[in-house]
């Protein structure tokens, strides 16, 4: 019995598994689950056209909030307004806010679009701004999409007010449209996210590192 205690605790893992709100943002975050046919130390001696035509629907901006606006907004198609600021740098190229790897705000309403795909949908009518280091969120009205070619609100607000109601310390994620840009901006430093073997809304955990460039 005294044997295999020791095999048992020998074979258990040095070190706990992460879970993303764990971890220090701002982050630039591998969807590992969308890469699971391919060999992610290969990916550091790729040329720069090919990592970024393997890794276009992969990369997340993983970011927390900073500041809010004072007051509760209230979209209107008509205006504009801010909403909040993240502790991320806005990637070369640009990027758009997207549903997200995290749960919260609402997670029980709104888990599902942490699911595949759903992660990456926009949340239509949210500008992004560069700030000193950071990025500001916005209520985009729907003449100033239409100037800046971005998603319009929908009217369908499940997809897009959960912004009105961030706080400071929420976890948000912004898809870059670059793939370079994106690299460039933290230096090549990546870390793997998956959802395998995970429930349905639990939190994403952190698998792994790499440095491309």
């Amino acid at each position: 019995m005294l044997r295999l205690a020791s095999l048992l605790l020998l074979a258990a893992p040095t070190t706990p598994l992460l879970m993303l709100s764990q971890a220090p943002t701002p982050l630039l975050l591998v969807d590992l689950d969308a890469l699971l046919a391919v060999d992610l130390e290969s990916i550091g001696a790729m040329s720069c056209a090919e990592r970024s035509d393997l890794l276009s629907d992969a990369l997340f901006v993983h970011a927390r909030v900073t500041s809010t606006r004072d007051a509760t907004t209230s979209f209107h198609k008509s205006t504009a307004a801010a909403l909040a600021t993240l502790d991320c740098p806005l990637p070369r190229g640009g990027a758009y806010l997207c549903m997200g790897l995290q749960t919260q705000p609402d997670a029980d309403y709104f888990w599902a679009r942490a699911t595949g795909p759903g992660a990456r949908r926009a949340a239509p009518g949210i500008g992004l701004a560069a700030g000193d280091g950071s990025v500001d969120l916005r209520w985009l009205s729907d003449a100033e999409a239409a100037a800046r070619g971005d998603q319009p609100q929908t009217g369908d607000g499940k997809w897009s007010e959960w912004v009105e109601y961030l706080a400071v310390g929420d976890e948000v994620d912004l898809v870059p449209r670059d793939v370079a840009g994106a690299l460039e901006a933290f230096g090549g430093a990546v870390r793997g996210v998956t959802r395998r073997e995970r429930p349905p809304g639990a939190q994403p955990l952190l698998k792994g590192a790499w440095t491309w460039t």
